[in-house]
């Protein structure tokens, strides 16, 4: 299997995570997004879409990173990360989806996208509050887990139970980004704080977060303070 993607994108470092915890080997493919390559006929011609990641499979062009990550998991029967009981993996894949449906496109469409495209040069405060609005809807859904998997407890440990599935893997990329990016979890939201320290036990954390940091790197500056948009 051939996995074309950018150690910065949020989406490629997903797949990438869940491939190495699955312990799947995997050849990967380095799309350069700085210099446009994802534009190019010949990475066209692997994904009109022109994104990554894409997972090539024998004869077969997988997109969208949820799809490879459930692929991928689905190779691996009996693995933890993706529970066969039906409604674990349903509260698995609630959270796949909130991930893809209004997590990530609660900052990338607001803040990065206007950016990127020179819309604006600052992130506004409007912004910002919906950030924290999605912050605070991850710390509740830590802090007062409706699965109750502890006795005389609400809170759990990873979003879809005890241990750690693709859900968290999912939304690791969102969290470690505002980590680099300043944003103060710890003093914020300390469920999702405990959580993010637990995280990085996983395989491929460090080369998770390397990618992590790349990405807040070009963007660290418009998330500052001192950018506001008052």
């Amino acid at each position: 299997m051939i996995l074309y993607h950018c150690p910065s994108s949020i989406h490629s470092r997903f797949v990438l995570l869940v491939a190495r915890n699955l312990d799947i080997d995997i050849d990967l493919r380095s799309v350069v997004l700085s210099s446009d390559e994802q534009f190019s006929k010949e990475f066209t011609a692997i994904n009109p879409r022109q994104q990554v990641p894409v997972l090539a499979d024998y004869d077969y062009r997988l997109t969208e990173s949820r799809a490879i990550a459930c692929y991928l998991a689905n190779m691996k029967p009996g693995n933890k990360f993706y529970p066969t009981e039906p409604l674990e993996r349903a509260w698995v894949d609630m959270f796949l989806y909130m991930d893809a449906t209004y997590v990530v496109p609660t900052w990338y469409n607001n803040a990065i996208a206007p950016i990127l495209s020179g819309e604006t040069s600052k992130i506004s405060l409007e912004t910002r509050n919906k950030v924290s609005v999605m912050l605070s809807l991850l710390e509740e859904y830590l802090k007062n887990s409706p699965l109750k998997y502890r006795e005389n407890k609400t809170e759990s440990p990873y979003f879809a139970g005890e241990s750690v599935t693709l859900a968290d893997m999912s939304i690791l990329g969102t969290i470690g980004l505002f980590y680099h990016l300043g944003e103060k979890i710890e003093e914020k939201y300390p469920f999702l704080h405990a959580w993010f320290k637990r995280m990085q036990n996983i395989e491929g954390w460090n080369e998770h977060d390397v990618g992590a940091q790349m990405y807040a790197r070009k963007f660290k500056k418009y998330w500052s303070p001192s950018a506001d948009e008052n």
